[in-house]
C-alpha cells in the first residue's frame, strides 16, 4: 500500500514538473454517477480539487495547469469519464452591434431589438430586393455620417440637372421628395427642428460601425419627405403631396418590375393634427388606403395630449384604415406616457420617453450630433422599423401574397405585430392591444406563420434553427422535454452511434414535445425531430 501511494506520489511530481510553467485552466468533467466521487478520486490519483457542479449528473470542475491531452489520457485510464471539457467563455447570442452610444439607447433593450437582430439581412429582402422606409416629416440631414450610409438615392436619376431623367413626374428627386415646396429639397430651414432626422436614426441608423447609434435596422435605406413648406406652409396640402410622391413611386417600382422607383415597405408619419376627426380630413385619410393598395403599411404616432382620441378626435389616428398602425407612447419605467388614448383608434404603444437617435451636424459643438427626444413621435418610428426588419427574412409565399393579395398580407404583418406586444396594465383601455412593442414576439409570430405556409421556408433560414431538449443527459425513462412546436407531420427518433434508427412516443403541449425514454438503453444518441419541411439534430445522452 505504501509502495503504490510512492509510485503515484512520483508520477504526480513527474507531471507537474513538466507543466509547472503551463497556465491554469479550469475543466468540467462528468463522471458516471453509478461510479461515485471517492472511487473516482481513488483511481484518478492525482491531487485537483473538485467542485460539484451536480452530483445527481456526476458533474464536477476543477482547474489545472497540466497539459490538456496529457490530462485526458489520465483521465480515460479511470474508466470513469464520460465527458471530458474545457470550461469556456460563454458570450450572448444576442446580437449587439459595437456603436459606442448603444447604451443610450435603453429603448432597444425594452422592445427586444437585439433579439431580432441575428436575422438582419443587410436592408435586403431574402431575394436580395433592396428594403425602403419612407419618412414624411420634416426632412433628414443625410450628411449625418451615422444616416449617410443608409439614405436612400434614386438612382434612375441625375442630381441638380433640371430634368425629370426616370419620367416619374418630379425633377431631381434623387434624395427624395419636398411635398412641401414641390422640390427636391430634402433638407431645409424647416429640417432644423432635428425632428425627421431623430425620427431617422431610429429607424436605420447605420449599426455595427463603430460610430455613434445603432437604428433599429442597420441597413435599411431611408427615404425623407418633406411635407412642410419653407414659408411656413405647414397645411395638409404639403401632405397629401408627400404621401402621392411616395405612392407613385412604389407604383412605379411595381410597374416596372423593380427598374424605377421605390421599393417602399413601410411609411412613418409622426405628423398630425390634435382635436381633428376623419371626416374632416377626407382626403389625407383616404391616402393610407391608397398606399396600402401598392403593398405599404403606414405606421402612425397620435396626439401627444393625454387625451381621449374618441372624444376630442386626432389625425391620422381617426383615419380608419386597415393599413395603418397608431401608436401612443411608455416611458422607460414601461407605464404609459403622456400621449392619447383610445381602444378604437389607436393600435398599441412603443417607447416614446427619452429616446437617444440622431441630432443636426449643426449641433456638433451644442447638443452634439445626438440628442434625447420624447413624445409619440419617437415611439411610431420603432413600429415602423419593426415591420421593415420581419421584410427582411419573410417568406416567399408572403411576397407572392403581397403582390396578389396586398389586402391580406398587410393584415398579416399588422397581426403579427399587435399580437406579439407585450402586456402593460397601464395601457389596458388606452390602446386595442392593450401592449407595447415586442419586436422578438413580432419575429416569431412571422416564422411560426412562415414554416406553416412556406415549405421553402425552413432550407432559407437566416440562421439554423435549434431545438433546446432537457434534461441533457436524461436516466432512461424519465420524460425528455424538447423545446418544438409540433405540426402534424412531426416524428422523434432516436440514432445511436452505429446508425440503428428507433421512433419514440411523445406528447405535444404548446411549444413543447414530452418525449418518452423508457426504450432507450445507456449510451451516446441523437435526437431528429423531423417534420416534411426540416430536420434538427441535438445529441443526446441516456445513462
Amino acid at each position: 500500500m505504501k509502495l503504490g501511494g510512492f509510485f503515484i506520489f512520483l508520477f504526480v511530481f513527474a507531471f507537474q514538473a513538466e507543466s509547472q510553467n503551463a497556465p491554469v485552466a479550469e475543466y468540467i468533467i462528468q463522471i458516471n454517477p453509478k461510479v461515485g466521487l471517492v472511487v473516482f478520486k481513488e483511481k484518478l490519483g492525482l491531487p485537483i480539487i473538485l467542485e460539484e457542479v451536480d452530483k445527481a449528473f456526476g458533474i464536477y470542475s476543477f482547474k489545472t495547469d497540466i497539459a490538456a491531452e496529457k490530462l485526458k489520457l489520465f483521465l480515460n485510464k479511470t474508466g470513469c469519464v464520460w465527458a471530458f471539457q474545457k470550461n469556456h467563455t460563454v458570450a450572448s447570442r444576442g446580437v449587439l452591434p459595437n456603436d459606442p452610444l448603444l447604451s443610450q439607447q435603453k429603448y432597444l433593450s425594452i422592445i427586444k431589438a437585439a433579439d431580432v437582430w441575428p436575422y438582419l439581412h443587410n436592408g435586403l429582402s431574402k431575394k436580395e430586393d433592396t428594403l425602403v422606409v419612407a419618412i414624411v416629416d420634416s426632412g433628414m440631414d443625410t450628411m449625418h455620417p451615422d444616416l449617410l450610409p443608409n439614405r436612400w438615392i434614386n438612382r434612375q436619376e441625375i442630381p441638380h440637372n433640371q430634368i425629370d431623367d426616370d419620367s416619374n413626374g418630379y425633377t431631381d428627386d434623387y434624395l427624395g421628395w419636398n411635398g412641401g415646396d414641390t422640390n427636391s429639397k430634402t433638407f431645409t430651414n424647416v429640417s432644423f427642428d432635428g425632428h425627421g432626422t431623430a425620427i431617422a436614426g431610429i429607424i436605420g441608423a447605420s449599426g455595427n460601425n463603430n460610430m455613434g447609434i445603432s437604428g433599429i435596422n442597420w441597413n435599411i435605406k431611408l427615404m425623407p419627405v418633406v411635407c412642410y413648406g419653407s414659408k411656413n406652409n405647414n397645411g395638409d396640402i404639403g401632405v397629401v403631396r408627400s404621401l402621392i410622391y411616395v405612392y407613385r413611386m412604389k407604383q412605379l417600382y411595381l410597374r416596372s418590375g423593380g427598374k424605377k422607383g421605390a421599393n417602399i415597405v413601410v411609411v412613418n408619419t409622426s405628423i398630425g393634427m390634435d382635436r381633428t376627426f376623419a371626416e374632416e380630413a377626407p382626403i389625407w385619410c383616404a391616402l393610407y388606403d391608397s398606399l396600402g393598395a401598392v403593398g405599404i403599411i403606414s405606421s402612425a404616432a397620435t396626439s401627444n395630449s393625454n387625451i381621449s382620441i374618441d372624444q376630442f378626435g386626432d389625425i391620422p389616428s381617426t383615419c380608419a384604415s386597415k393599413f395603418m398602425i397608431v401608436v401612443n407612447s411608455t416611458d422607460m419605467q414601461d407605464v404609459k406616457a403622456n400621449s392619447g388614448y383610445s381602444a378604437k383608434y389607436i393600435d398599441m404603444a412603443a417607447p416614446g420617453s427619452r429616446i437617444y437617435s440622431t441630432g443636426l451636424m449643426q449641433n456638433l459643438g451644442g447638443a452634439g450630433t445626438y440628442t434625447d427626444v420624447s413624445g409619440t413621435s419617437f415611439a411610431a418610428p420603432q413600429v415602423a422599423a419593426a415591420v421593415a426588419l420581419l421584410y427582411q427574412s419573410v417568406c416567399d409565399t408572403f411576397w407572392t401574397m403581397l403582390k396578389t393579395n396586398p389586402d391580406y398580407a398587410l393584415g398579416l404583418v399588422k397581426s403579427w405585430i399587435l399580437t406579439g406586444t407585450d402586456a402593460l396594465p397601464s395601457l389596458i383601455g388606452q390602446n386595442a392591444s392593450g401592449g407595447r412593442l415586442n419586436m422578438l414576439n413580432a419575429w416569431h409570430n412571422m416564422d411560426n406563420w412562415c414554416r406553416s405556409f412556406d415549405r421553402t421556408y425552413s432550407d432559407n433560414q437566416v440562421l439554423a434553427a435549434s431545438i433546446a431538449v432537457y434534461p441533457n443527459p436524461v436516466t432512461a425513462g424519465q420524460e425528455l422535454m424538447v423545446e418544438f412546436q409540433a405540426q402534424n407531420d412531426t416524428r422523434v427518433e432516436v440514432s445511436d452511434m452505429l446508425g440503428h434508427v428507433q421512433t419514440l412516443e411523445f406528447e405535444s403541449t404548446g411549444n413543447n414535445l414530452l418525449v418518452q425514454t423508457t426504450s432507450l438503453a445507456p449510451g451516446n444518441y441523437f435526437l431528429l425531430i423531423t417534420t416534411k419541411n426540416q430536420r434538427l439534430v441535438k445529441k443526446l445522452q441516456v445513462y
